[in-house]
């Protein structure tokens, strides 16, 4: 998402928080550029050759497939997609999505992936909100930016490893508060994306 234009398995932006109308987008952006911030910080020691792409380091919207291909073309061991919820206003929760089993060559490893990211997302929030809730790792779904051939995965050489990560529910006012309102959002944001970037090197370290 990004931008103003919607494009196929991409659109410009599809939640907006529930009072301060910021959007998905915006979010989206934010803590893909706070995670990239939390990595390099961790890039020492055995991780002093960890490098960071963005699939869109400001406000643009790109394809789905785009997305992957950046993965796929960068020889990127690991996609994360970070995305909000919006629903009802009432649901809320973290959840990670992965490609089903039947189309997903490396299904186990996106699982252990997906499971990493979820709790540590969840983790975070929890420690700031008691109303914090995990939705766990979920796979109904097939998504462009998770898609095997365009990330370059077949079933004798899988490296790269996909999740979609939902953080929150931004149309949930609690959420909206934590995230965007409340003094201290800020911090909430840092330490999602802190604990993000821990789990990320974690399954880099259990991958090698």
């Amino acid at each position: 998402m990004g931008g103003t234009q919607n494009k196929p398995g991409s659109s410009a932006n599809n939640a907006t928080s529930h009072t301060s109308g910021v959007l998905e987008k915006q979010l989206t952006l934010d803590f893909g550029l706070r995670t990239k911030s939390a990595l390099r910080a961790l890039r020492t020691n055995e991780n002093r050759n960890v490098r960071i792409h963005l699939t869109r380091p400001d406000d643009e919207n790109k394809a789905g497939i785009a997305r992957a291909n950046v993965g796929r073309e960068t020889g990127a061991d690991i996609l994360l997609s970070i995305h909000f919820n919006g629903a009802n206003g009432i649901a809320r929760g973290t959840e990670t999505l992965i490609r089903p089993r039947n189309d997903n060559v490396n299904f186990a490893e996106d699982t252990a992936l997906a499971e990493r990211i979820n709790d540590a997302t969840y983790g975070a929030i929890l420690a700031h909100d008691a109303g914090a809730r995990n939705r766990g790792v979920k796979s109904e779904r097939q998504l462009a930016v998770l898609s095997d051939r365009e990330l370059g995965n077949t079933v004798t050489y899988h490296p790269l490893r996909a999740v979609l990560l939902e953080v929150e529910f931004i149309d949930h006012q609690a959420v909206d508060e934590l995230f965007s309102i409340n003094s201290g959002y800020e911090q909430v944001r840092q330490d999602i994306c802190d604990a993000i970037a821990v789990a990320l090197l974690e399954d880099l370290r259990c991958n090698q």
